[in-house]
């Protein structure tokens, strides 16, 4: 949530399983300058509208437990494609301390090498 505020974006959560909306809403409210929108999923959504899309199909080995990681992906892409947004960045409620300057780095920025001790 603060990732999203730092680099001024808008935070699209999906809230399925463990993760509830309501609980989510409140962290939200708790940051000051965010622009958030919270999605609750219930059980029933799954694969209802994309089981025939390609994007949903797993391609070569993948953990055999991925859940409703495709549909997220897919509902991201259409509200992202609805809200004309040019770039977005899907990230998993345990992916933590990402730096605000790698988000708004363009992807072909050339990258700066440093040493390293091995």
């Amino acid at each position: 949530m603060e990732l999203a505020t730092q680099v001024g974006a808008t935070l699209l959560v999906f809230c399925s399983g463990r993760a509830k909306a309501a609980e989510v809403l409140g962290l939200a409210a708790e940051v000051p300058g965010l622009s958030a929108t919270v999605v609750d999923l219930s059980a029933g959504y799954h694969g209802m509208l994309f089981d025939g899309l390609a994007t949903s199909a797993v391609r070569g080995p993948a953990p055999s437990d991925l859940g409703d990681l495709s549909t997220k992906r897919n509902l991201g892409l259409l509200a992202g494609a609805a809200a004309g947004w040019r770039s977005m960045l899907f990230l998993d409620d345990d992916i933590r301390d990402i730096r605000p300057r790698l988000v708004l780095t363009p992807l072909d920025a050339p990258v700066e090498a440093k040493p390293r001790c091995l």
